[in-house]
C-alpha cells in the first residue's frame, strides 16, 4: 500500500492540490549481467503538491528528504484521480 504524502500548503487551500504518482530511481546504479546500468532501488509516491508543476513535487520531495540519492524519473496524475 502507498502512503499519501501531503504538503502542508495544501491543508490550508485543499482546492489548489495537485497529486500525483512519483517514480524515483536511486542515483546508485549497478550493471547487469550485460553490462546495462541499472538503479539499485526504485520507489513509486503519492503526493498531493500546491501547484500543479514538477518544481512543486520536487521542492516538496526534497523539503522531506526523499529525494536524498534518489531522483525523480517521471510522474503522473494517477488514473483514479478525482483531481481535487
Amino acid at each position: 500500500m502507498i502512503a499519501l504524502l501531503t504538503a502542508p500548503e495544501t491543508l490550508t487551500a485543499p482546492a489548489t492540490a495537485c497529486r500525483y504518482m512519483v517514480e524515483l530511481a536511486s542515483t546508485k546504479i549497478e550493471l547487469t549481467a550485460d553490462g546495462v546500468p541499472v538503479p539499485v532501488a526504485t520507489e513509486v509516491l503519492d503526493v498531493l503538491v500546491p501547484e500543479p508543476t514538477l518544481d512543486a513535487i520536487t521542492k516538496f520531495l526534497t523539503s522531506r528528504g526523499l529525494l536524498e540519492g534518489f531522483q525523480i524519473m517521471k510522474h503522473w496524475v494517477p488514473a483514479d484521480c478525482d483531481c481535487f
